[in-house]
C-alpha cells in the first residue's frame, strides 16, 4: 500500500501495490461514499454512544449544524451498524466461539 500524493490526487488516497486499486480509509465502513466530514461522523457516534437513552436525528442534527437529511442519514447508517455488530457479539456467545 502507498499513500498518493501530489497534484492529481485527493488527500488520503491509497494504492494497493499488488492490485493497483485506489481507495481511501473510509472503504467498507459506516462512512463509505458520503460527503459528510469524518469529525461529523464521529461527533455524532460520539452523541449517540454516550446518551443513556439515545439520541434523535433531530438533537444531532441541532447539535452539529448539519441539515436534518443529513442527520438523519448518518443516525440510520449508524444504527444499523449497531444493530448488526450487537447481533454478531450474541452469536458469538451463544455458540461459544
Amino acid at each position: 500500500m502507498t499513500a498518493l500524493n501530489g497534484k492529481a490526487h485527493r488527500p488520503g488516497l491509497y494504492q494497493c501495490s499488488q492490485c493497483r486499486e485506489q481507495f481511501t480509509v473510509t472503504v467498507k465502513t459506516v462512512f463509505e461514499r458520503s460527503k459528510i466530514p469524518l469529525s461529523k461522523w464521529l461527533a455524532a457516534l460520539f452523541l449517540l454512544t454516550a446518551s443513556k437513552n439515545g439520541v434523535s436525528a433531530h438533537q444531532v442534527h441541532r447539535s452539529l449544524g448539519i441539515s436534518y437529511k443529513s442527520s438523519w442519514f448518518m443516525m440510520h447508517r449508524l444504527r444499523k451498524a449497531m444493530r448488526t455488530h450487537d447481533l454478531v457479539r450474541a452469536e458469538a456467545s451463544a455458540t461459544g466461539i
